[in-house]
C-alpha cells in the first residue's frame, strides 16, 4: 500500500482543540521513550534538514474544520514536540516520497 496521506495530530490532556502539526524537527530529542532510551546523536536521520514543513497548508484545514459545523476547534501548530515518538514519526513521514 502506498500512503498518500499522513496528518500529524497534537495529543495532549490538556488540549481542548485538534492540533494540527505544520512541521518535524529533526533533531532535539528531549524525552526518552518507554524503555529509556533514544538515539545518542538525538537525530531522526543524519544530514536531513533540522526541520521539515508539510506541503499541506495546515492553516486552510483549521479554517474548514472550524467552518464545518462539527463542533470541533482546530488550532495551528508549529511545535510538534521533542519526544521520540512525535519527532520520528512526524519526521519520518514527512521524508516520505
Amino acid at each position: 500500500m502506498h500512503v498518500q496521506l499522513v496528518v500529524h495530530v497534537g495529543v495532549s490532556g490538556i488540549a481542548k482543540e485538534l492540533t494540527l502539526e505544520q512541521l518535524a524537527h529533526n533533531d532535539g530529542y528531549d524525552k526518552l521513550d518507554i524503555h529509556s532510551s533514544r538515539p545518542e546523536s538525538r537525530c531522526c536521520h543524519q544530514g536531513a534538514p533540522a526541520f521539515l514543513m508539510s506541503g499541506i497548508d495546515m492553516s486552510r484545514v483549521c479554517d474548514a474544520v472550524k467552518q464545518s459545523g462539527c463542533g470541533v476547534d482546530a488550532v495551528l501548530s508549529f511545535d510538534p514536540g521533542r519526544s521520540v515518538t512525535s519527532v520520528w514519526n512526524t519526521h519520518t513521514s514527512l521524508t516520505a516520497d
